[in-house]
Parts: structure tokens; sequence; C-alpha cells
């Protein structure tokens, strides 16, 4: 049974990845200093290069290595709680693993895999909701007809549980809100524009005022981009 890792922290992370991961047959990529983009969603690894990602980037290497995978490992830190930009991406670009036939797979409508499922576990480093941490691998997992491996905390100190995020962290009242968009694809009646739009409708009518940024404009976003990354 073959395990991949894929390992953004880079050497910082290494000796806490090989005390972790075990598996008889395991690979570990380096990806900190690859030149890897975000999925576009251009969906032509669904429709017009089945199983080919359009970017030509150093993806390609990862994506030939996780048809022969059974075990996916992401190695990552944390942002806002959750996985950072450089997590997130390694995960992303995994579309071309699955084809754009929907069918129903336990109960729920997910995309008919391409070639098998993978099981898929996180080692994060950072301040994250240990439980989310856990139910976003069950989840991910599902989608592509594996199993979850689970969540590790690289830092347990640094782990948040429920019950302390549950607490309030706003001094009062919000009054005014930021949106900051992430998605690629930020066009007039996008999906995405669509639903921001009806968030903002709900915001209007209670009272609080709010502001968009998108970050595919980031000459129009007035804050510092590494602040989130």
């Amino acid at each position: 049974m073959k395990t991949l890792v894929l390992n953004t922290l880079g050497k910082e992370a290494l000796d806490q990845v090989n005390a972790l991961i075990k598996d008889k047959e395991v690979e570990v990529v380096d990806t900190s200093d690859m030149k890897i983009a975000h999925c576009m969603g251009c969906n032509q690894c669904w429709l017009k290069t089945p199983g080919i990602c359009a970017i030509k980037d150093d993806y390609e290497i990862i994506i030939k290595k996780l048809v022969e995978t059974e075990n996916l490992w992401i190695v990552s830190d944390t942002r806002l709680g959750f996985l950072d930009y450089k997590g997130k991406r390694v995960m992303d670009r995994i579309m071309p693993m699955l084809n754009m036939t929907i069918g129903f797979r336990d109960g729920w409508m997910r995309h008919k895999l391409r070639y098998h499922a993978l099981n898929i576990g996180l080692l994060y480093k950072g301040a994250a909701d240990q439980a989310m941490m856990e139910d976003w691998c069950k989840r991910t997992a599902a989608n592509i007809g594996g199993q979850s491996l689970g969540a590790i905390a690289l830092d347990p100190q640094s782990a948040i549980s429920s019950e302390a995020r549950k607490s309030p962290v706003m001094p009062g009242p919000i009054k005014h809100l930021i949106i900051i968009n992430g998605s690629p694809r930020v066009a007039k009646f996008s999906n995405t524009d669509k639903i921001i739009h009806s968030f903002v409708k709900g915001l209007e009518e209670t009272g609080i005022t709010w502001e968009l940024h998108n970050l595919s404009y980031p000459r129009t976003y007035p804050y510092s981009l590494s602040a989130l990354c």
C-alpha cells in the first residue's frame, strides 16, 4: 500500500513526518519550493484533456504519483484556523483524479473516480480546531472514495478545542464586515457573485455595512496579501 506525503513545510517538519508516518512504502515530496499554482476551476481535466491538468507546472509530477498512491498525507501550516494556501492548493489540484460524471455514493451525489480511491490524512502546524480538521479529512476522503487517516497536530499545544472556539470573539455587535473573496472566478453573474450578493443582502437588511475585495485583483486590494498567506 503506497503512501505519498506532500510536505509543504519543508525540512522543518521532516523529522516529525518520519516519526509519525511509519507505513512500509512511503514517499515524501517536499513541495515547499515547487512551482504549484492554484486550481482555476477550468474543468479542462474533465472535458478537454481527461485526467490531465491544463496548468503546466510542478504538480504534473505529483499527479502521476497520485495515480499509484493509496494513502495521501498533506503536511501544512494553518492560517485563520484552516489550511494555509500551500496546503489547500496541493489538495485542490487532485481534480484530474475525478471525472465529471456524478453518481450517488454513500447517500451523497459525488463525482465518480477516474482511477481509484484515496485515503486522506493531515499533519498540521499552528492553531486550528482539531475537530474541524478531522471533519475536513473525513469529508475530503469521502469525496474521492477513501477513508480518513486522521488529522494530527504537529504542535498539540497549539490545537484549539471546539469548546474554546464557541466562546465569543467579538466585543460587541458587528457593524462593518470585510469580505475577502479567494475565488479566481469573480465575473458578474458567476456562482461566486451570486453567493456573495445573496449573503450581503442579509447584511444590508440588518444594517451591517460591508466591503468586498477579490484576491484575484491584488492591485485593488488595500491590505497586504502576505498577512493572509
